[in-house]
């Protein structure tokens, strides 16, 4: 009996701190679409975007993949 109430309050607790992740993470994305990609678009996609014609410092910013990079 104990052996489950124990169980049950790991469970409890793991889905909480998972139901928190997601939470903060939408709250990540969407600090990121307003704040940050209009700033991107305004001053840097014209020479760090895929589609520009002349690429800058092999800089890319309008990918997650080119911003780690």
């Amino acid at each position: 009996m104990r052996s489950g109430i124990i169980l049950m309050t790991i469970l409890v607790s793991t889905s909480s701190a998972a139901v928190a992740d997601k939470a903060a993470d939408r709250q990540q994305l969407d600090f990121f679409e307003l704040k940050i990609r209009p700033v991107l678009i305004k001053h840097c996609y014209e020479c760090h975007a895929a589609d520009t014609k002349q690429l800058r410092g092999g800089l890319l910013v309008d990918s997650r993949q080119g911003l780690r990079k």
